[in-house]
């Protein structure tokens, strides 16, 4: 079972403590994971089926080729894949900190609060990557630690029931003097998850894809592909949800603990 630390740990203490919540939670996540899985592959091979031209495998002019990635409809796609994806991300972040608060959700209503929050997340996303774009236009480094300091607003949204705006502002104050820690886990964990990305799922979905393509067929390659990809989702796409839950209660709780330290500083001696 499952127990969250009650106090600050160790940097090794934190991806222990993300490793345990990932398996506390994959009974639940896996199914998840399917579900969306099914739902993007299905809704790809509507899209290659219904779209002329753009999943044909015809050649194209390049003025073709930007005359269709400007149609409503690739948009509106694009879009709909987009909101899809945030909401699935959020469905992980709910099931997983039900089980790390000790009160597992259905898989519904991990998807119920997920959809309930989409506007925040979509509000959030977009300030989170307006930044970074920003940020990496000036020479990069401001981009990175924007990053740094803003990489945690999607835990924080959730477990804190705060505003697209106040999970930004909280990722900020919780890495204040954390900076470093906190960009370690996660950049640690980023690597880990991009490796297995590449063994589990990204290599062989490549190949697969890399035949339909030569035969002529998206449709081919994109149904051989989605064993890989669901497998790919199931092992890999809760892992960063936990990450992020753990650092994010390991520096509330140091936050906590500086803020009661500061507290007792200033009533002086007794």
């Amino acid at each position: 079972m499952y127990v969250r630390p009650s106090a600050p740990v160790s940097i090794g203490g934190v991806v222990d403590d993300a490793i345990r919540l990932y398996r506390a939670a994959f009974s639940r996540t896996w199914k998840l994971s399917v579900g969306f899985g099914i739902a993007l592959a299905v809704f790809g091979i509507a899209v290659t089926l219904v779209v002329p031209g753009i999943f044909s495998g015809a050649k194209l002019t390049p003025q073709q080729a930007v005359g269709l990635f400007r149609s409503p409809v690739v948009i509106g796609t694009y879009a709909l894949i987009f909101l899809i994806e945030i909401a699935f991300y959020g469905a992980l972040l709910v099931s997983e900190n039900a089980v790390a608060r000790g009160a597992p959700v259905s898989g519904g209503q991990a998807v119920s609060a997920a959809v309930r929050r989409l506007p925040g997340m979509v509000l959030a996303s977009l300030v989170f990557l307006t930044g970074l774009f920003v940020g990496c236009i000036l020479l990069l480094i401001p981009g990175i630690w924007l990053w740094g300091k803003l990489q945690l607003w999607p835990a924080a949204l959730f477990t804190e029931d705060a505003s697209a705006m106040g999970a930004l502002g909280s990722s900020w104050n919780l890495t204040k003097g954390r900076w470093w820690r906190t960009v370690t886990i996660v950049s640690v964990a980023l690597i880990i998850v991009y490796v297995l990305t590449l063994a589990v799922g990204l290599v062989p979905l490549s190949l697969v894809a890399l035949v339909g393509f030569k035969k002529g067929s998206i449709l081919l390659a994109q149904l051989a592909a989605l064993p890989f990809s669901i497998l790919s989702r199931v092992l890999i796409m809760p892992a960063m949800p936990a990450v992020l839950l753990a650092v994010h209660h390991d520096s509330k709780l140091r936050s906590e603990g500086d803020d009661l330290v500061e507290r007792t500083g200033a009533l002086g001696p007794a």
